[in-house]
Protein backbone atom coordinates (compact mmCIF):
# COMPACT_ATOMS: atom_id res chain seq x y z
CA UNK A 1 0.00 0.00 0.00
CA UNK A 2 0.59 3.66 -0.98
CA UNK A 3 3.13 5.43 2.21
CA UNK A 4 0.43 8.42 1.32
CA UNK A 5 -2.64 6.14 2.33
CA UNK A 6 -3.63 5.15 6.06
CA UNK A 7 -3.44 1.34 6.49
CA UNK A 8 -6.82 -0.23 5.86
CA UNK A 9 -6.97 -2.32 8.76
CA UNK A 10 -6.26 0.18 10.81
CA UNK A 11 -8.92 2.68 9.79
CA UNK A 12 -11.66 0.20 9.86
CA UNK A 13 -10.43 -1.14 13.88
CA UNK A 14 -11.04 3.14 14.43
CA UNK A 15 -14.23 3.48 13.18
CA UNK A 16 -15.43 0.12 14.37
CA UNK A 17 -14.25 1.36 17.72
CA UNK A 18 -17.07 4.37 17.33
CA UNK A 19 -19.77 1.70 17.79
CA UNK A 20 -21.85 2.93 15.00
CA UNK A 21 -22.34 0.03 12.58
CA UNK A 22 -23.90 2.22 9.54
CA UNK A 23 -21.01 4.22 9.38
CA UNK A 24 -19.21 0.74 9.77
CA UNK A 25 -20.55 -0.63 6.93
CA UNK A 26 -20.80 2.44 4.48
CA UNK A 27 -16.62 2.69 5.16
CA UNK A 28 -16.77 -0.90 4.08
CA UNK A 29 -18.51 -0.30 1.23
CA UNK A 30 -16.93 2.78 -0.12
CA UNK A 31 -13.67 1.38 0.56
CA UNK A 32 -13.84 -2.58 0.39
CA UNK A 33 -11.57 -5.21 0.95
CA UNK A 34 -12.29 -7.14 -1.83
CA UNK A 35 -15.85 -7.67 -3.75
CA UNK A 36 -16.96 -9.84 -1.30
CA UNK A 37 -16.51 -7.47 1.36
CA UNK A 38 -18.34 -4.69 -0.59
CA UNK A 39 -21.16 -7.59 -1.79
CA UNK A 40 -21.62 -7.98 2.45
CA UNK A 41 -21.30 -4.35 3.24
CA UNK A 42 -24.12 -3.02 0.87
CA UNK A 43 -26.25 -6.12 1.94
CA UNK A 44 -26.25 -4.72 5.53
CA UNK A 45 -26.31 -1.18 4.21
CA UNK A 46 -29.72 -2.63 2.96
CA UNK A 47 -30.80 -3.95 6.14
CA UNK A 48 -29.90 -1.26 8.15
CA UNK A 49 -32.42 1.81 5.94
CA UNK A 50 -34.69 -1.24 5.67
CA UNK A 51 -34.78 -1.10 9.63
CA UNK A 52 -34.28 2.58 9.59
CA UNK A 53 -37.92 3.42 7.39
CA UNK A 54 -40.44 1.45 10.06
CA UNK A 55 -43.78 1.67 8.96
CA UNK A 56 -43.03 3.20 5.47
CA UNK A 57 -43.98 1.67 2.07
CA UNK A 58 -43.65 2.25 -1.77
CA UNK A 59 -46.89 1.04 -3.28
CA UNK A 60 -46.27 -0.14 -6.87
CA UNK A 61 -47.98 1.73 -9.79
CA UNK A 62 -50.02 -1.44 -10.64
CA UNK A 63 -50.68 -4.73 -9.21
CA UNK A 64 -47.48 -6.01 -8.26
CA UNK A 65 -45.29 -6.71 -4.82
CA UNK A 66 -44.98 -3.88 -1.94
CA UNK A 67 -42.03 -5.17 -0.32
CA UNK A 68 -40.18 -6.01 -3.63
CA UNK A 69 -41.14 -2.09 -4.73
CA UNK A 70 -39.79 -0.65 -1.56
CA UNK A 71 -36.37 -2.57 -1.14
CA UNK A 72 -36.64 -1.34 -5.08
CA UNK A 73 -36.72 2.01 -3.98
CA UNK A 74 -34.78 1.55 -1.27
CA UNK A 75 -31.71 0.48 -3.29
CA UNK A 76 -31.96 2.90 -5.85
CA UNK A 77 -31.92 5.91 -3.52
CA UNK A 78 -28.89 3.95 -1.65
CA UNK A 79 -27.40 3.62 -4.76
CA UNK A 80 -27.67 7.48 -5.99
CA UNK A 81 -26.71 8.60 -2.37
CA UNK A 82 -23.74 7.01 -1.97
CA UNK A 83 -22.21 7.15 -5.69
CA UNK A 84 -20.71 10.52 -4.70
CA UNK A 85 -18.62 9.53 -2.51
CA UNK A 86 -17.33 6.48 -4.11
CA UNK A 87 -16.09 9.14 -6.24
CA UNK A 88 -13.95 9.97 -3.61
CA UNK A 89 -10.15 9.66 -2.79
CA UNK A 90 -9.43 6.74 -0.35
CA UNK A 91 -8.21 9.19 2.19
CA UNK A 92 -11.06 11.16 2.06
CA UNK A 93 -13.21 8.10 2.63
CA UNK A 94 -11.38 7.55 5.57
CA UNK A 95 -11.30 10.88 7.14
CA UNK A 96 -15.21 10.81 6.59
CA UNK A 97 -15.37 7.45 8.41
CA UNK A 98 -13.56 8.54 11.08
CA UNK A 99 -15.05 11.57 11.92
CA UNK A 100 -18.31 8.90 11.98
CA UNK A 101 -19.76 11.03 9.29
CA UNK A 102 -21.68 8.26 7.33
CA UNK A 103 -23.83 7.35 10.85
CA UNK A 104 -26.95 8.73 8.87
CA UNK A 105 -26.70 6.92 5.85
CA UNK A 106 -29.80 5.11 6.79
CA UNK A 107 -32.02 8.07 8.42
CA UNK A 108 -31.01 9.58 4.80
CA UNK A 109 -32.42 7.46 2.96
CA UNK A 110 -35.32 6.92 5.08
CA UNK A 111 -36.32 11.22 5.02
CA UNK A 112 -36.22 10.16 1.20
CA UNK A 113 -38.86 7.78 1.33
CA UNK A 114 -40.59 10.06 3.71
CA UNK A 115 -40.74 12.92 1.29
CA UNK A 116 -41.64 10.37 -1.28
CA UNK A 117 -44.72 9.21 0.22
CA UNK A 118 -46.04 12.61 0.93
CA UNK A 119 -45.41 14.06 -2.50
CA UNK A 120 -47.17 11.06 -3.61
CA UNK A 121 -49.86 11.13 -1.02
CA UNK A 122 -50.28 15.16 -1.72
CA UNK A 123 -50.52 14.71 -5.60
CA UNK A 124 -53.68 12.09 -4.50
CA UNK A 125 -55.34 14.66 -3.06
CA UNK A 126 -55.28 17.74 -5.26
CA UNK A 127 -56.95 17.14 -8.38
CA UNK A 128 -54.20 18.20 -11.38
CA UNK A 129 -55.16 21.01 -13.81
CA UNK A 130 -55.05 19.81 -17.25
CA UNK A 131 -51.57 20.04 -18.80
CA UNK A 132 -49.68 18.54 -21.81
CA UNK A 133 -47.38 16.28 -20.24
CA UNK A 134 -43.46 16.59 -21.44
CA UNK A 135 -43.21 13.67 -23.69
CA UNK A 136 -40.31 13.74 -25.87
CA UNK A 137 -41.09 12.62 -29.77
CA UNK A 138 -40.29 9.66 -31.93
CA UNK A 139 -38.94 11.93 -33.65
CA UNK A 140 -36.35 13.18 -31.02
CA UNK A 141 -35.71 9.57 -30.19
CA UNK A 142 -34.16 8.56 -33.51
CA UNK A 143 -32.24 12.30 -33.58
CA UNK A 144 -30.91 11.29 -30.69
CA UNK A 145 -29.71 8.07 -31.32
CA UNK A 146 -28.33 8.73 -34.82
CA UNK A 147 -26.39 11.92 -32.99
CA UNK A 148 -25.05 9.12 -30.41
CA UNK A 149 -24.21 6.61 -32.83
CA UNK A 150 -22.67 9.22 -35.16
CA UNK A 151 -20.43 10.27 -32.42
CA UNK A 152 -19.99 6.94 -30.70
CA UNK A 153 -16.24 6.71 -30.62
CA UNK A 154 -15.46 10.05 -29.11
CA UNK A 155 -18.63 9.64 -26.73
CA UNK A 156 -17.12 6.02 -25.45
CA UNK A 157 -13.72 7.74 -25.12
CA UNK A 158 -15.03 10.52 -23.16
CA UNK A 159 -17.15 8.66 -21.48
CA UNK A 160 -16.35 4.87 -21.43
CA UNK A 161 -17.19 1.94 -22.52
CA UNK A 162 -19.22 1.09 -19.84
CA UNK A 163 -21.62 4.55 -19.57
CA UNK A 164 -21.64 4.80 -23.13
CA UNK A 165 -23.25 1.24 -23.30
CA UNK A 166 -25.67 2.59 -20.74
CA UNK A 167 -26.21 5.19 -22.35
CA UNK A 168 -27.46 3.85 -25.90
CA UNK A 169 -29.60 1.60 -24.12
CA UNK A 170 -31.56 4.14 -22.59
CA UNK A 171 -32.16 6.34 -25.83
CA UNK A 172 -33.18 2.99 -27.54
CA UNK A 173 -35.14 1.86 -24.49
CA UNK A 174 -37.19 5.55 -24.82
CA UNK A 175 -39.40 5.67 -21.54
CA UNK A 176 -42.37 7.98 -21.96
CA UNK A 177 -45.71 8.41 -20.87
CA UNK A 178 -44.42 6.81 -17.40
CA UNK A 179 -44.49 7.89 -13.78
CA UNK A 180 -40.98 8.57 -12.22
CA UNK A 181 -40.47 5.19 -10.91
CA UNK A 182 -41.80 3.72 -13.98
CA UNK A 183 -38.79 5.64 -15.70
CA UNK A 184 -36.01 4.40 -13.40
CA UNK A 185 -37.31 1.06 -13.82
CA UNK A 186 -37.49 0.85 -17.53
CA UNK A 187 -33.81 2.49 -17.38
CA UNK A 188 -32.70 -0.05 -15.34
CA UNK A 189 -33.67 -3.22 -16.69
CA UNK A 190 -32.61 -1.51 -20.41
CA UNK A 191 -28.76 -1.01 -18.91
CA UNK A 192 -29.46 -4.85 -18.00
CA UNK A 193 -30.34 -6.19 -20.68
CA UNK A 194 -27.70 -4.33 -22.60
CA UNK A 195 -24.24 -5.16 -20.37
CA UNK A 196 -26.16 -8.45 -19.22
CA UNK A 197 -25.21 -7.07 -15.53
CA UNK A 198 -27.19 -7.36 -11.84
CA UNK A 199 -30.02 -4.84 -10.98
CA UNK A 200 -27.63 -3.79 -8.35
CA UNK A 201 -24.92 -2.57 -11.21
CA UNK A 202 -27.36 -1.43 -13.79
CA UNK A 203 -28.23 0.78 -10.96
CA UNK A 204 -25.04 2.19 -10.33
CA UNK A 205 -24.09 2.06 -13.69
CA UNK A 206 -27.06 4.85 -14.15
CA UNK A 207 -25.89 7.20 -11.08
CA UNK A 208 -22.37 6.96 -12.96
CA UNK A 209 -23.70 8.05 -16.43
CA UNK A 210 -25.37 10.89 -15.08
CA UNK A 211 -22.16 12.04 -13.07
CA UNK A 212 -19.99 11.28 -16.38
CA UNK A 213 -22.53 13.51 -18.24
CA UNK A 214 -22.19 16.00 -15.81
CA UNK A 215 -18.63 16.25 -16.17
CA UNK A 216 -17.79 16.23 -19.67
CA UNK A 217 -16.84 18.79 -21.53
CA UNK A 218 -17.89 17.49 -25.25
CA UNK A 219 -19.88 19.99 -26.67
CA UNK A 220 -22.41 17.18 -27.88
CA UNK A 221 -22.79 15.95 -24.07
CA UNK A 222 -23.63 19.56 -22.79
CA UNK A 223 -26.81 19.94 -25.39
CA UNK A 224 -27.62 16.41 -23.87
CA UNK A 225 -27.92 16.52 -20.53
CA UNK A 226 -29.67 20.28 -20.80
CA UNK A 227 -32.06 18.94 -23.48
CA UNK A 228 -35.98 18.28 -21.98
CA UNK A 229 -35.92 15.23 -23.00
CA UNK A 230 -32.97 13.93 -20.91
CA UNK A 231 -34.44 16.11 -18.37
CA UNK A 232 -37.81 14.44 -18.75
CA UNK A 233 -36.34 10.81 -18.56
CA UNK A 234 -33.98 11.50 -15.57
CA UNK A 235 -36.28 13.72 -13.52
CA UNK A 236 -33.85 16.92 -13.33
CA UNK A 237 -35.55 19.90 -12.07
CA UNK A 238 -33.22 23.24 -13.56
CA UNK A 239 -33.33 26.63 -11.36
CA UNK A 240 -31.32 28.41 -9.82
CA UNK A 241 -30.37 26.50 -6.66
CA UNK A 242 -30.10 23.79 -8.53
CA UNK A 243 -26.53 22.04 -9.38
CA UNK A 244 -26.66 19.22 -12.05
CA UNK A 245 -23.40 17.20 -10.42
CA UNK A 246 -25.31 17.06 -7.08
CA UNK A 247 -27.89 14.76 -9.13
CA UNK A 248 -29.05 12.93 -7.87
CA UNK A 249 -28.24 12.71 -4.27
CA UNK A 250 -30.08 16.13 -3.56
CA UNK A 251 -33.18 15.28 -5.87
CA UNK A 252 -34.73 14.86 -2.20
CA UNK A 253 -34.38 17.11 0.75
CA UNK A 254 -36.91 17.11 3.48
CA UNK A 255 -36.87 19.99 6.45
CA UNK A 256 -35.62 17.10 8.91
CA UNK A 257 -32.57 16.48 6.53
CA UNK A 258 -31.64 19.68 6.45
CA UNK A 259 -32.35 20.74 10.16
CA UNK A 260 -29.69 17.47 10.49
CA UNK A 261 -26.38 19.57 11.42
CA UNK A 262 -28.24 21.65 14.45
CA UNK A 263 -29.60 18.49 15.77
CA UNK A 264 -26.29 16.15 15.74
CA UNK A 265 -24.80 17.76 18.96
CA UNK A 266 -27.85 17.28 20.59
CA UNK A 267 -27.37 13.63 19.25
CA UNK A 268 -23.68 13.06 19.93
CA UNK A 269 -24.23 14.26 23.84
CA UNK A 270 -27.03 11.69 24.19
CA UNK A 271 -24.96 9.48 22.57
CA UNK A 272 -22.13 10.07 25.02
Amino acid sequence: MSASLPDHATVLAAVKAFGNKVNTLAFRYLWPTDAADEDDAWEGLLGCCWRAKGNLYIMPAENGSVLIETRGFIEDELADYLSRFKRMAKRKIATMALADEFRYVARTIRNRMADHVRKVYRAAKVKPEPAAPLEPTKHEQQLALANIQAAGDRIADELGRGPYEALCAVVAAWPVSQSLRERKGTVTRAIMSARGVSRRQAIKDRANLLYKIADSHDPFLIVLRTSAWFRYVFNLVPGPKYHFAEFPANRFISKEQRTDQTARPSLERRAA
